[in-house]
C-alpha cells in the first residue's frame, strides 16, 4: 500500500542513500529540486580529502529560485 508520508533520517537522491560525487576543483552550476512536501531541508556542501577526512563546508551562492533569477546584489 502506498504511504503518502514517510519520515526517515536518510536522504535519498536518485535511489542512493547519502550520495557523494567526486569532482575536480572548479566552478559548477547545478539545479536542485526539493521534492519534499512536508519537510524543510538545509543544504550544505562539504569537501572531503583524499583519505576521506572532512575538510569542512564549501561556500556556494544561490542565483535563482522558483520564479526566476534573484536580483543582482
Amino acid at each position: 500500500m502506498w504511504n503518502p508520508e514517510a519520515f526517515f533520517n536518510i536522504t535519498v537522491v536518485n535511489g542512493v542513500s547519502w550520495p557523494t560525487l567526486e569532482v575536480e576543483p572548479d566552478l559548477y552550476r547545478f539545479r536542485l529540486l526539493d521534492g519534499c512536501n512536508s519537510r524543510f531541508l538545509n543544504l550544505s556542501l562539504r569537501a572531503l580529502g583524499a583519505n576521506g577526512q572532512d575538510l569542512g563546508e564549501v561556500p556556494f551562492y544561490q542565483i535563482g529560485a522558483e520564479q526566476s533569477l534573484l536580483p543582482k546584489v
